[in-house]
């Protein structure tokens, strides 16, 4: 924010944002400062324990599981894999019905 004679400029008049995780830490942090700056902010939370009753396995997948995915894709065990997607979400995709 840079200070004018006539007082702060609102670099962010007019916006309007929408921020996930808005409630608590640094999205919280992030929600305030686009306030600040004259955006109109919507913060849209997730309720954990409603998303991890969604995905088939019961659980949240570590970071490490996802790494090792990423791993596999960048490493000569996948030198044959192409023009595919690696699905790494606990089976939601595979579980979701059709509508």
């Amino acid at each position: 924010m840079t200070d004018q004679p006539h007082g702060p400029s609102l670099r962010a008049a007019g916006l309007a944002a929408l921020v996930t995780g808005g409630a608590a830490g640094i999205g919280a942090a992030v929600v305030r400062l686009l306030h600040q700056e004259g955006a109109r902010v919507h913060v849209a939370d997730v309720d954990q324990d409603a998303y991890v009753r969604t995905i088939p396995l019961g659980r949240r997948g570590a970071p490490h599981e996802v790494a090792r995915a990423a791993l596999y894709l960048a490493s000569g065990e996948s030198a044959y894999v192409t023009g595919t997607n690696l699905v790494v979400d606990g089976g939601i995709a595979a579980g979701r019905q059709a509508t």
